[in-house]
């Protein structure tokens, strides 16, 4: 019967046998906290959504952009982060982006981006087009998938032929 692999092995061997084991217990302890922080991050959930509603008149089938900051006011990461409203079936939402990269399609009166951590804040814009004239009172809050978070913003937005 020969020797055990591992005893024919030279001190420096040895050595670099140790300094991989180190780097991947290393590697892997980070990866299962990062992993545990972006779940669990600990803490109550809260967000804010702050932004202003056109003051001018829109018009019927012309764009319009909304412009909101989302702030992740709580202590755990939202994800999905999301913004949810009332803007259907007065308008129709044609696109939602986040930090200016798009975001899902509107629907169910809500659209969702990605993570955003704990006290960061992303633009949003809401690109709308009128569908009918009238007065519309608007309501938008944050969301943490389907669950809404925090405060919201309410504005009225007038609509001309």
């Amino acid at each position: 019967m020969g020797q055990h692999p591992l005893r024919s092995l030279r001190p420096g061997q040895w050595a670099l046998l140790v300094v991989v084991g180190l780097l991947v217990a290393a590697i892997f302890a980070d990866v299962a906290t990062s992993l545990d922080g972006a779940v669990h991050h600990g803490g109550a959930a809260g967000a804010s959504l702050d932004g202003r509603y056109p003051t001018a008149p829109l018009r019927v089938g012309r764009p319009a952009v909304l412009v909101f900051a989302l702030t992740d006011t709580g202590q755990t990461t939202l994800s999905p982060a999301c913004v949810t409203g009332n803007l259907t079936p007065a308008f129709r939402v044609l696109r939602v982006t986040f930090l200016g990269t798009p975001a899902s399609p509107w629907h169910s009166g809500r659209s969702c981006a990605g993570i955003l951590e704990p006290n960061a804040t992303v633009p949003v814009q809401l690109t709308v087009v009128p569908r009918f004239p009238g007065r519309y009172t608007v309501r938008l809050r944050p969301a943490a998938g389907s669950r809404a978070l925090g405060s919201g913003s309410r504005g009225t937005v007038l609509v001309r032929p």
